[in-house]
C-alpha cells in the first residue's frame, strides 16, 4: 500500500498529479552508519532498514552517519520531479532507481 497525497501508510510515495508537494517524513528508511566506514553502494545492500514512524526525523548530535532511503514512484506523465531536502549539513543527495538516498548527515 503506497503513501498517497493523503498521508496514507505505503511502500513507496506514489507521485500523482493530485498533489505538487509531499511530506513523507514518516515513510523514510533510515540506517545508522555509526562507523562512518559505507559508501552508497554499501548501504544499498544492506538489509533491515529501519522505517521511520515520525514525521520529523532527528537523530541529535552524533558522530554517526546516516543514511535515509525514500522510495518514489511517479504515476504522473512529468517524468522531472525534484526533492527538497531542507537540513544543511547533508553531504550528498542520491537517486538510485526508484529510491533516494541522503547521505553524510555529520554535524
Amino acid at each position: 500500500m503506497p503513501l498517497r497525497a493523503d498521508g496514507a501508510l505505503g511502500d513507496a510515495v506514489q507521485l500523482t498529479d493530485a498533489a505538487e508537494t509531499y511530506r513523507p517524513g514518516r515513510y523514510v528508511r533510515y540506517l545508522e552508519d555509526a562507523r562512518v566506514t559505507m559508501t552508497a553502494a554499501d548501504a544499498v545492500g544492506v538489509v533491515g532498514w529501519n522505517r521511520s514512524e515520525r514525521t520529523t526525523r532527528n537523530f541529535g548530535f552524533t558522530s554517526a552517519v546516516y543514511w535515509l532511503s525514500l522510495p518514489l514512484q511517479n504515476q504522473t506523465a512529468d517524468p522531472e520531479w525534484y526533492v527538497q531536502v531542507a537540513y544543511p549539513l547533508v553531504v550528498a543527495v542520491l537517486y538510485r532507481g526508484r529510491h533516494v538516498l541522503v547521505s553524510g548527515v555529520q554535524p
